[in-house]
């Protein structure tokens, strides 16, 4: 009974590639950038939805810590490496709504320095796993390019909030 309904709705080929730059913020963090790259490929398509399979990647090179603890590490810098689903709404449309979420590998990396300035020597790499939920929304200025804005939840250790704009791709199928 589900087979005719997948061949009815589609199965696309369509990929997709975002790369953006943004700030990423923590509540024992301040406010860093971060930059990402995620590539999807569709599974669904329709005019009303589309899901798509993804890869996020994103890295956050470096965010001071805003807790004074004097023997703490002085900054951190993280990856995030998540595979997960996109649904996007109207994908056809101008302007498409998505939500997405996925789990996967999330890395930290803390400074070789402590917030006194003394040497950290507590492990500085801490690797485990990290989830990502978030939507935003596809901006579409030309048929195989836009814009993409987005706001995440990096859910590792705690919760790491994203918001950026992408320069956003298309290419293949429909």
């Amino acid at each position: 009974m589900l087979i005719p309904i997948v061949f009815a709705l589609g199965l696309a080929q369509s990929q997709d590639l975002t790369l953006s730059l943004g700030t990423l913020n923590s509540s024992d963090t301040k406010a860093g950038q971060y930059l990402g790259a995620n590539y999807a490929h569709r599974i669904v398509h329709s005019d009303l939805f589309a899901l798509s399979g993804q890869i996020d990647f994103s890295a956050s090179p470096n965010r001071k810590y805003s807790l004074v603890n004097p023997l703490g590490s002085r900054d951190v810098a993280s990856l995030y490496v998540i595979p997960g689903l996109r649904l996007s709404l109207r994908p056809e449309a101008r302007v498409s709504p998505f939500v997405a979420g996925g789990v996967g590998y999330a890395a930290d990396e803390q400074s070789e320095l402590q917030q006194n300035g003394g040497r950290f020597t507590a492990a500085r790499n801490t690797n485990h796993l990290g989830g990502v939920i978030g939507g935003g929304m596809d901006l579409k200025i030309y048929r195989f390019a836009g814009l993409r804005f987005e706001f995440k939840d990096y859910i590792s250790q705690g919760h790491n909030y994203a918001a950026g704009v992408g320069l956003h791709f298309r290419w293949g199928g429909k």
